[in-house]
């Protein structure tokens, strides 16, 4: 299962940013602060996060998506900035 990340869904979506950031070899990150940056982001409506869910319930992976506008479309659009999935997590 995919879904919209909401204020019920901020501990998955850190636990997996935390996961993310250290793939990318942030060293100095706290949990704190990733909880407040995605809060932010959910509370504000300034990105839409999705996150993958395995098929007992495991939160497995996430992209994060954030408004822009395109000026060739003259239209709004959604730039993807993060993706990221957990090894070895079984089927979805």
């Amino acid at each position: 299962m995919v879904k919209i990340a909401g204020t019920g869904d901020i501990d998955e979506a850190v636990e997996l940013i935390m996961e993310y950031r250290t793939f990318y070899g942030v060293e100095s990150q706290s949990e704190n602060e990733v909880k407040a940056f995605v809060q932010d982001r959910i509370k504000n409506n300034q990105s839409k996060i999705f996150i993958a869910f395995t098929d007992s319930g495991k939160a497995a992976g996430f992209i994060q998506l954030y408004p822009s506008y395109s000026t060739v479309s003259l239209k709004p659009q959604w730039v993807l900035n993060d993706f990221f999935v957990k090894k070895d997590q079984g089927a979805f």
